[in-house]
């Protein structure tokens, strides 16, 4: 069996940052200071510094079931002050516009192709990390909007597809982690929060999914895209649009995440 990160290491002042794809955690390895553990264990895992604090930082891979399993097994075994997942989702509501960053308050999982099986994630996210999320936003110049997250198995790109989890859910997005990262910190007693920044709008249909370029742990697939790219050389463009906005996006995330961890502290003091 993998070897996990010692008790140990335990430190109540560490952080653990969630993120599914190595095209997600990049931005994040120099701000941070990132370096990848030495321990095996069942996804990527880096450390780093925040402020004051240890960050530990996890690249779930892609899907609930993954990132359920590899928060659970972090947990299992280490203490942290909290978890933080960040990453890329899908607008569910008309006036978010692609980079609009958007605060899991409350999380939902829906399982299967039919759309229609809701399963809240309860309880709702801890109110000092909302707060500190919402006044690190307002220090960067970023507007958040604050609701329901909902977690899917299976990329959700269609807008008809979109506009019916949006009235099954009232959720402002959808992606395929934040529900399962929330259930797996809460039920290890965790406090959690999740900033998402939007991909794809109510009203855009995304056609690239992520299984077609990139392995089930989130790396890139230089095979995977070869072969994706020959099956369909004109959609070239569209994927070079979707590559240079999610850059876009996850750099207001990582200028988000450098500023959180002073608000943290500031929201502890007050």
């Amino acid at each position: 069996m993998p070897a996990l990160p010692s008790a140990d290491d335990a430190d109540h002042r560490s952080w653990l940052v969630c993120v599914a794809t190595a095209h997600e955690l990049r931005p994040l390895k120099r701000p941070f200071d990132l370096t990848r553990s030495d321990e095996e264990h069942v996804a990527p895992y880096f450390r780093g510094r925040g402020g004051r604090h240890r960050l530990f930082v996890l690249q779930t891979g892609i899907g609930p079931a993954r990132a359920r399993h590899a928060v659970t097994r972090i947990l299992d075994r280490r203490s942290c002050r909290g978890v933080i997942s960040v990453g890329l989702s899908g607008g569910l509501r008309s006036d978010l516009s692609s980079g609009t960053l958007v605060l899991g308050d409350r999380w939902a999982l829906v399982e299967g192709d039919r759309l229609d099986a809701v399963r809240p994630i309860g309880p709702p996210a801890d109110g000092r990390l909302k707060a500190a999320a919402l006044r690190a936003a307002g220090r960067c110049g970023l507007t958040v909007h604050e609701g329901r997250l909902v977690t899917t198995d299976h990329v959700v790109g269609r807008p008809e597809d979109k506009h019916a989890l949006a009235v099954r859910t009232d959720a402002l997005a959808v992606d395929m982690e934040s529900g399962a990262i929330a259930e797996a910190a809460l039920s290890a007693g965790v406090a959690v929060v999740a900033v998402r920044a939007i991909l794809d709008p109510l009203d855009e249909a995304l056609n690239v999914t992520p299984e077609s370029f990139l392995r089930a742990d989130g790396s890139s697939s230089v095979w995977k895209t070869g072969l994706a790219v020959a099956a369909r050389p004109m959609q070239l463009p569209l994927l070079w649009r979707v590559g240079r906005r999610s850059s876009r996006a996850m750099a207001l995330l990582t200028r988000w995440l450098c500023r959180f961890w002073d608000e943290e502290q500031a929201v502890q003091r007050a």
